[in-house]
C-alpha cells in the first residue's frame, strides 16, 4: 500500500467514527425540518386546490343560472312561436275570394300572411341562436365537469 491510500483509507475510518453520532443526534432535527417544510408545502397545494375548487362550483352556479334563464326563455318563446304558426295556418287555409270586394281584402290578407311569416323566420332566427348559445353553454359545462373530475398532476419532489 502506498503512504497517500493509507492516509485515504485511514481519515475515510475516522470520518465514519466520529460521523455516525453525530448523524445520530442531528438526524432528528433533519427530519424535524424536511416534516415542517414539507407540511407547509402540502397546506399551500392544498389551499391553491380549495381555492380553485371554489372558483369552478361558482361559475358552475353562475352557469345554472344561465341555463335556467335560458329555459325559460325558450318555453315563452315557444308559446309565441305556436301562436304564430296557428295564425299563419289560419290565414294560409282562407278560401279564395268569391266576390269582387274579397279581392281588396285578399290582398289584405295576404300583405298579413307576408308580415306573419317575416315575423316567424325573426322568430326562427332568435331559436337558433337560443339553441347555440344552449349548445355553447352545454361545452362549456362538458369542459368544467372534466376539469373538476380530472386529477391535475401531481407536483414532482424537487431534487
Amino acid at each position: 500500500m502506498t503512504d497517500t491510500s493509507y492516509s485515504r483509507d485511514l481519515l475515510r475510518e475516522a470520518a465514519r467514527r466520529f460521523g455516525t453520532p453525530v448523524w445520530r443526534r442531528l438526524r432528528p432535527y433533519v427530519d424535524t425540518v424536511v416534516a415542517r417544510r414539507v407540511d407547509l408545502h402540502a397546506r399551500r397545494l392544498l389551499d391553491d386546490l380549495r381555492a380553485a375548487d371554489a372558483a369552478a362550483r361558482a361559475e358552475l352556479d353562475q352557469l345554472g343560472g344561465r341555463v335556467a334563464w335560458t329555459e325559460n326563455e325558450m318555453r315563452r318563446m315557444s308559446t309565441h312561436l305556436a301562436a304564430v304558426d296557428e295564425r299563419l295556418a289560419g290565414v294560409e287555409r282562407s278560401p279564395a275570394p268569391a266576390r269582387q270586394g274579397e279581392a281588396e281584402e285578399h290582398g289584405e290578407a295576404r300583405t298579413l300572411v307576408d308580415e306573419v311569416r317575416e315575423e316567424h323566420a325573426r322568430i326562427r332566427a332568435r331559436l337558433t341562436a337560443i339553441a347555440r348559445y344552449e349548445e355553447r353553454i352545454g361545452r362549456l359545462e362538458a369542459a368544467l365537469d372534466r376539469q373538476v373530475t380530472e386529477p391535475s398532476p401531481s407536483p414532482q419532489p424537487a431534487g
